[in-house]
């Protein structure tokens, strides 16, 4: 019996063996090709452990609208990166107005971004709509249909979605008196009228030092954080402006009642602007440090000016208001020269070399005719004089001196005998003649007015 049973027990090892092996065989058959498309883990037709990773749905083209970083259509894993939303088109409106609070109807302004634009013009209200996206808009303006005087604050303006009130600012910068905006001066009389205790603010824009004068005693002048009343009925007050700087003032109506009058911008005597008259043939100046005291004084007769000075500190300069014409600076030599004609108005500008200190200048005035009865002499060892066409005019020098002159366009005549300059066109020659002094005289052969410089050496 124990041997049966070990027989029977072998023999069922056995049937078992060759089912399980018939098993496995049998589904190896069925299962061609492994599939995990529920993503399980196991095989979808054998349940063999097996992956084949997750499934990708058939999806035409992947997109992440939503920005989860999966195709909105098969949930593969896909970022195709942030969205840009472009927002859409909203209605706003623009108002343009002034600083002062004031709607501008009329306005023309032109809008662009992004390669397109857009003209509008503001109604009556001042407002112009307009139907747009968001965005950073550029502005450019018909300055002709904004008031005069009047200048955009900015322009770009930002346009966003929360807000769909747009102001566009316009500056008025029209001068009223205040002092963000004074009133500024251009003439030398002004009319003024301001209110009872009001204050009214000036700016002035000028080289030259002037005095500002109103004639009302009620009127108080601000300048440079000092107050001026009035003297005598009229207060002055003397501005001293600096080069390329704007002087600022203000007056102030100190009487209880509104005031009309006139403010005045008075030269300083002895400025450019407001020469001393010079009707004598000398004068002594007392000039002060740095500056320049004017005179005006007026030929009687056709010929030269000379201008001379014993003071080693003169700088003297002659202008002919009617020809223009400059003569040297003196500084410090013993004087110049300027060609006149009968009724020429000179400006006589006496300066100091020294202009730390103020210093006593001495002048002294004589016209020549320049004729060989009324030669003028020759002061100095250079002469500069600009003489008109074909004029000729006689000078003294002393004898043996040698008379330089460098300039084609001239010729002297000396004792009867005239000389032309060389090739290169210098004239020299030596002053020979009976006695200290002798007359040469020089004539312009230019066809035009000539500036002469003559050398005595």
């Amino acid at each position: 019996m124990k041997r049966i049973f070990a027989l029977f027990l072998a023999l069922t090892v056995i049937l078992c063996s060759v089912a399980l092996f018939a098993c496995d065989k049998k589904d190896d058959v069925t299962c061609k090709s492994h599939r995990d498309a529920n993503d399980d883990g196991k095989c979808d037709s054998c349940s063999a452990s097996f992956t084949d990773g997750d499934e990708t749905k058939a999806c035409d083209s992947h997109k992440d609208a939503d920005d989860d970083k999966k195709c909105d259509s098969c949930g593969a894993d896909f970022d195709d990166g942030e969205e840009v939303v472009i927002p859409a088109n909203k209605e706003y409106t623009f108002l343009i107005k002034l600083d002062n609070g004031d709607v501008i109807s009329g306005a023309t302004f032109t809008l662009s971004a992004n390669g397109s634009e857009i003209t509008l013009t503001s109604g009556e209200d001042g407002k112009a709509k307009a139907s747009l996206k968001a965005s950073v808009y550029a502005i450019s303006y018909d300055f002709d249909t904004l008031p005069a005087g009047c200048f955009p604050d900015a322009f770009e303006v930002e346009i966003t979605e929360d807000v769909t009130d747009v102001t566009l600012l316009v500056i008025d910068n029209n001068p009223d008196g205040s002092a963000q905006k004074p009133f500024f001066i251009s003439e030398d009389v002004t009319s003024v009228s301001i209110e009872a205790n009001s204050e009214l603010y000036f700016n002035y824009r000028g080289a030259i030092s002037r005095h500002v004068e109103i004639k009302n005693e009620n009127i108080s002048i601000t300048y440079n954080g000092n107050t001026y009343t009035a003297v005598n009925g009229v207060v002055t007050v003397v501005l001293e402006p600096e080069m390329g700087q704007v002087t600022s003032f203000s007056i102030k109506n100190n009487s209880s009642e509104k005031i009309e009058t006139l403010m005045e911008l008075v030269s300083p005597l002895g400025s450019m602007d407001n020469p001393i008259v010079l009707e004598e043939s000398s004068a002594i100046v007392t000039v002060p440090a740095g500056e320049a005291i004017h005179y005006l004084w007026t030929a009687d007769k056709d010929g030269v000016l000379l201008v001379s000075s014993q003071s080693v500190y003169n700088n003297i300069a002659l202008t002919n208001t009617a020809t223009n014409a400059v003569s040297a600076l003196t500084a410090g030599s013993a004087g110049e020269y300027i060609a006149v004609s009968s009724g020429d108005a000179i400006r006589i500008s006496v300066a100091s070399t020294d202009d730390k200190n103020q210093v006593t200048v001495d002048i002294a005035l004589r016209c020549y005719t320049a004729t060989e009865a009324d030669p003028v002499p020759v002061i100095k060892e250079t002469v500069d004089y600009s003489a008109r066409e074909g004029a000729s005019l006689v000078f003294t020098a002393e004898v043996g001196k040698t008379l330089t002159i460098y300039d084609e366009n001239v010729s002297v005549t000396v004792g009867g005998t005239t000389y032309t300059p060389d090739a290169n066109g210098t004239l020299t020659l030596t002053l020979e003649g009976e006695g200290e002094t002798v007359a040469f005289t020089v004539t312009n052969t230019q066809d035009s007015t000539n500036g002469i410089t003559i050398e005595i050496k």
